[in-house]
């Protein structure tokens, strides 16, 4: 497995910056299980809203273990 699918899947997303300060964010696609650029997940999309329904379980379950 690859360094950025590693880090997308245990955190979520990942932002970085190149040399010439252009900005590019990745973030987990629980529908495909890979990294996409974030930009490629509208908001309203399938993908968009099953990544919102896994994020919003795994925050209630933090929250459930507190």
């Amino acid at each position: 497995m690859s360094g950025l699918r590693k880090i997308c899947k245990q955190f979520g997303s990942i932002k970085a910056t190149g040399a010439d300060g252009k900005s590019v964010v990745h973030v987990w696609d629980y529908v495909t299980g890979e990294p996409c650029l974030q930009s490629e997940m509208p908001s309203g999309s399938e993908r968009h809203k099953a990544r919102m329904k896994i994020l919003k379980a795994e925050l209630e379950a933090a929250r459930g273990k507190q």
